[in-house]
């Protein structure tokens, strides 16, 4: 068991041992930082500052991958010249950053990290995007409900006028 003493900002006296991160710690508190708040008014600069420049941010995520996705698709590269920004580029359809183990059968050492296999998607409500808010307002992902909003056990949860796909039996 290993103790340590470490020092806070609350003058009280010794307290400890504590458990943290498989060690036992002393904290021993010697100064008290009166508490702070700042109004809205001192603060509306840099909160709008940040919204500002996270929106920017975004939008020019957006227009990069807009971007490099128009340029691959308008270029093709000579036979032995074809990278991944190309558009006759044929690749293995997996992520360039993922392990091979990844995608191996029984891989002689097992990937840790590997990405996922679907990739998560957020669409927007119809109507909602417009260029200042490119991404418009979020639709809520939910399963999809077992029974119909009338309760009946074994009801089928499409809305009205809506058929079931054939399975092919």
């Amino acid at each position: 068991m290993r103790l340590l003493a470490i020092r806070t900002v609350c003058p009280v006296q010794l307290v400890g041992p504590v458990e943290y991160e498989k060690n036992f710690l002393l904290i021993e508190p010697v100064k008290l930082n009166p508490e702070t708040s700042k109004s809205l008014a001192e603060v509306r600069s840099q909160i709008s500052q940040t919204l500002t420049s996270k929106k920017q941010e975004e939008f020019f995520a957006e227009y990069l991958s807009d971007y490099g996705s128009k340029w691959t698709s308008r270029s093709y590269c000579a036979a032995g010249f074809t990278t991944e920004h190309c558009a006759n580029f044929k690749g293995s359809g997996h992520p360039s950053t993922a392990s091979p183990a990844c995608y191996e059968a029984n891989p002689k050492k097992p990937a840790t990290e590997c990405p996922a296999p679907v990739t998560q998607t957020t669409p927007a409500l119809p109507g909602t995007t417009t260029s200042a808010k490119p991404k418009g307002e979020r639709l809520v992902q939910r399963p999809r409900p077992e029974a119909s909003k009338g309760g009946k056990e074994g009801a089928s949860a499409l809305p009205e006028g809506a058929e079931e796909a054939p399975t092919g039996e």
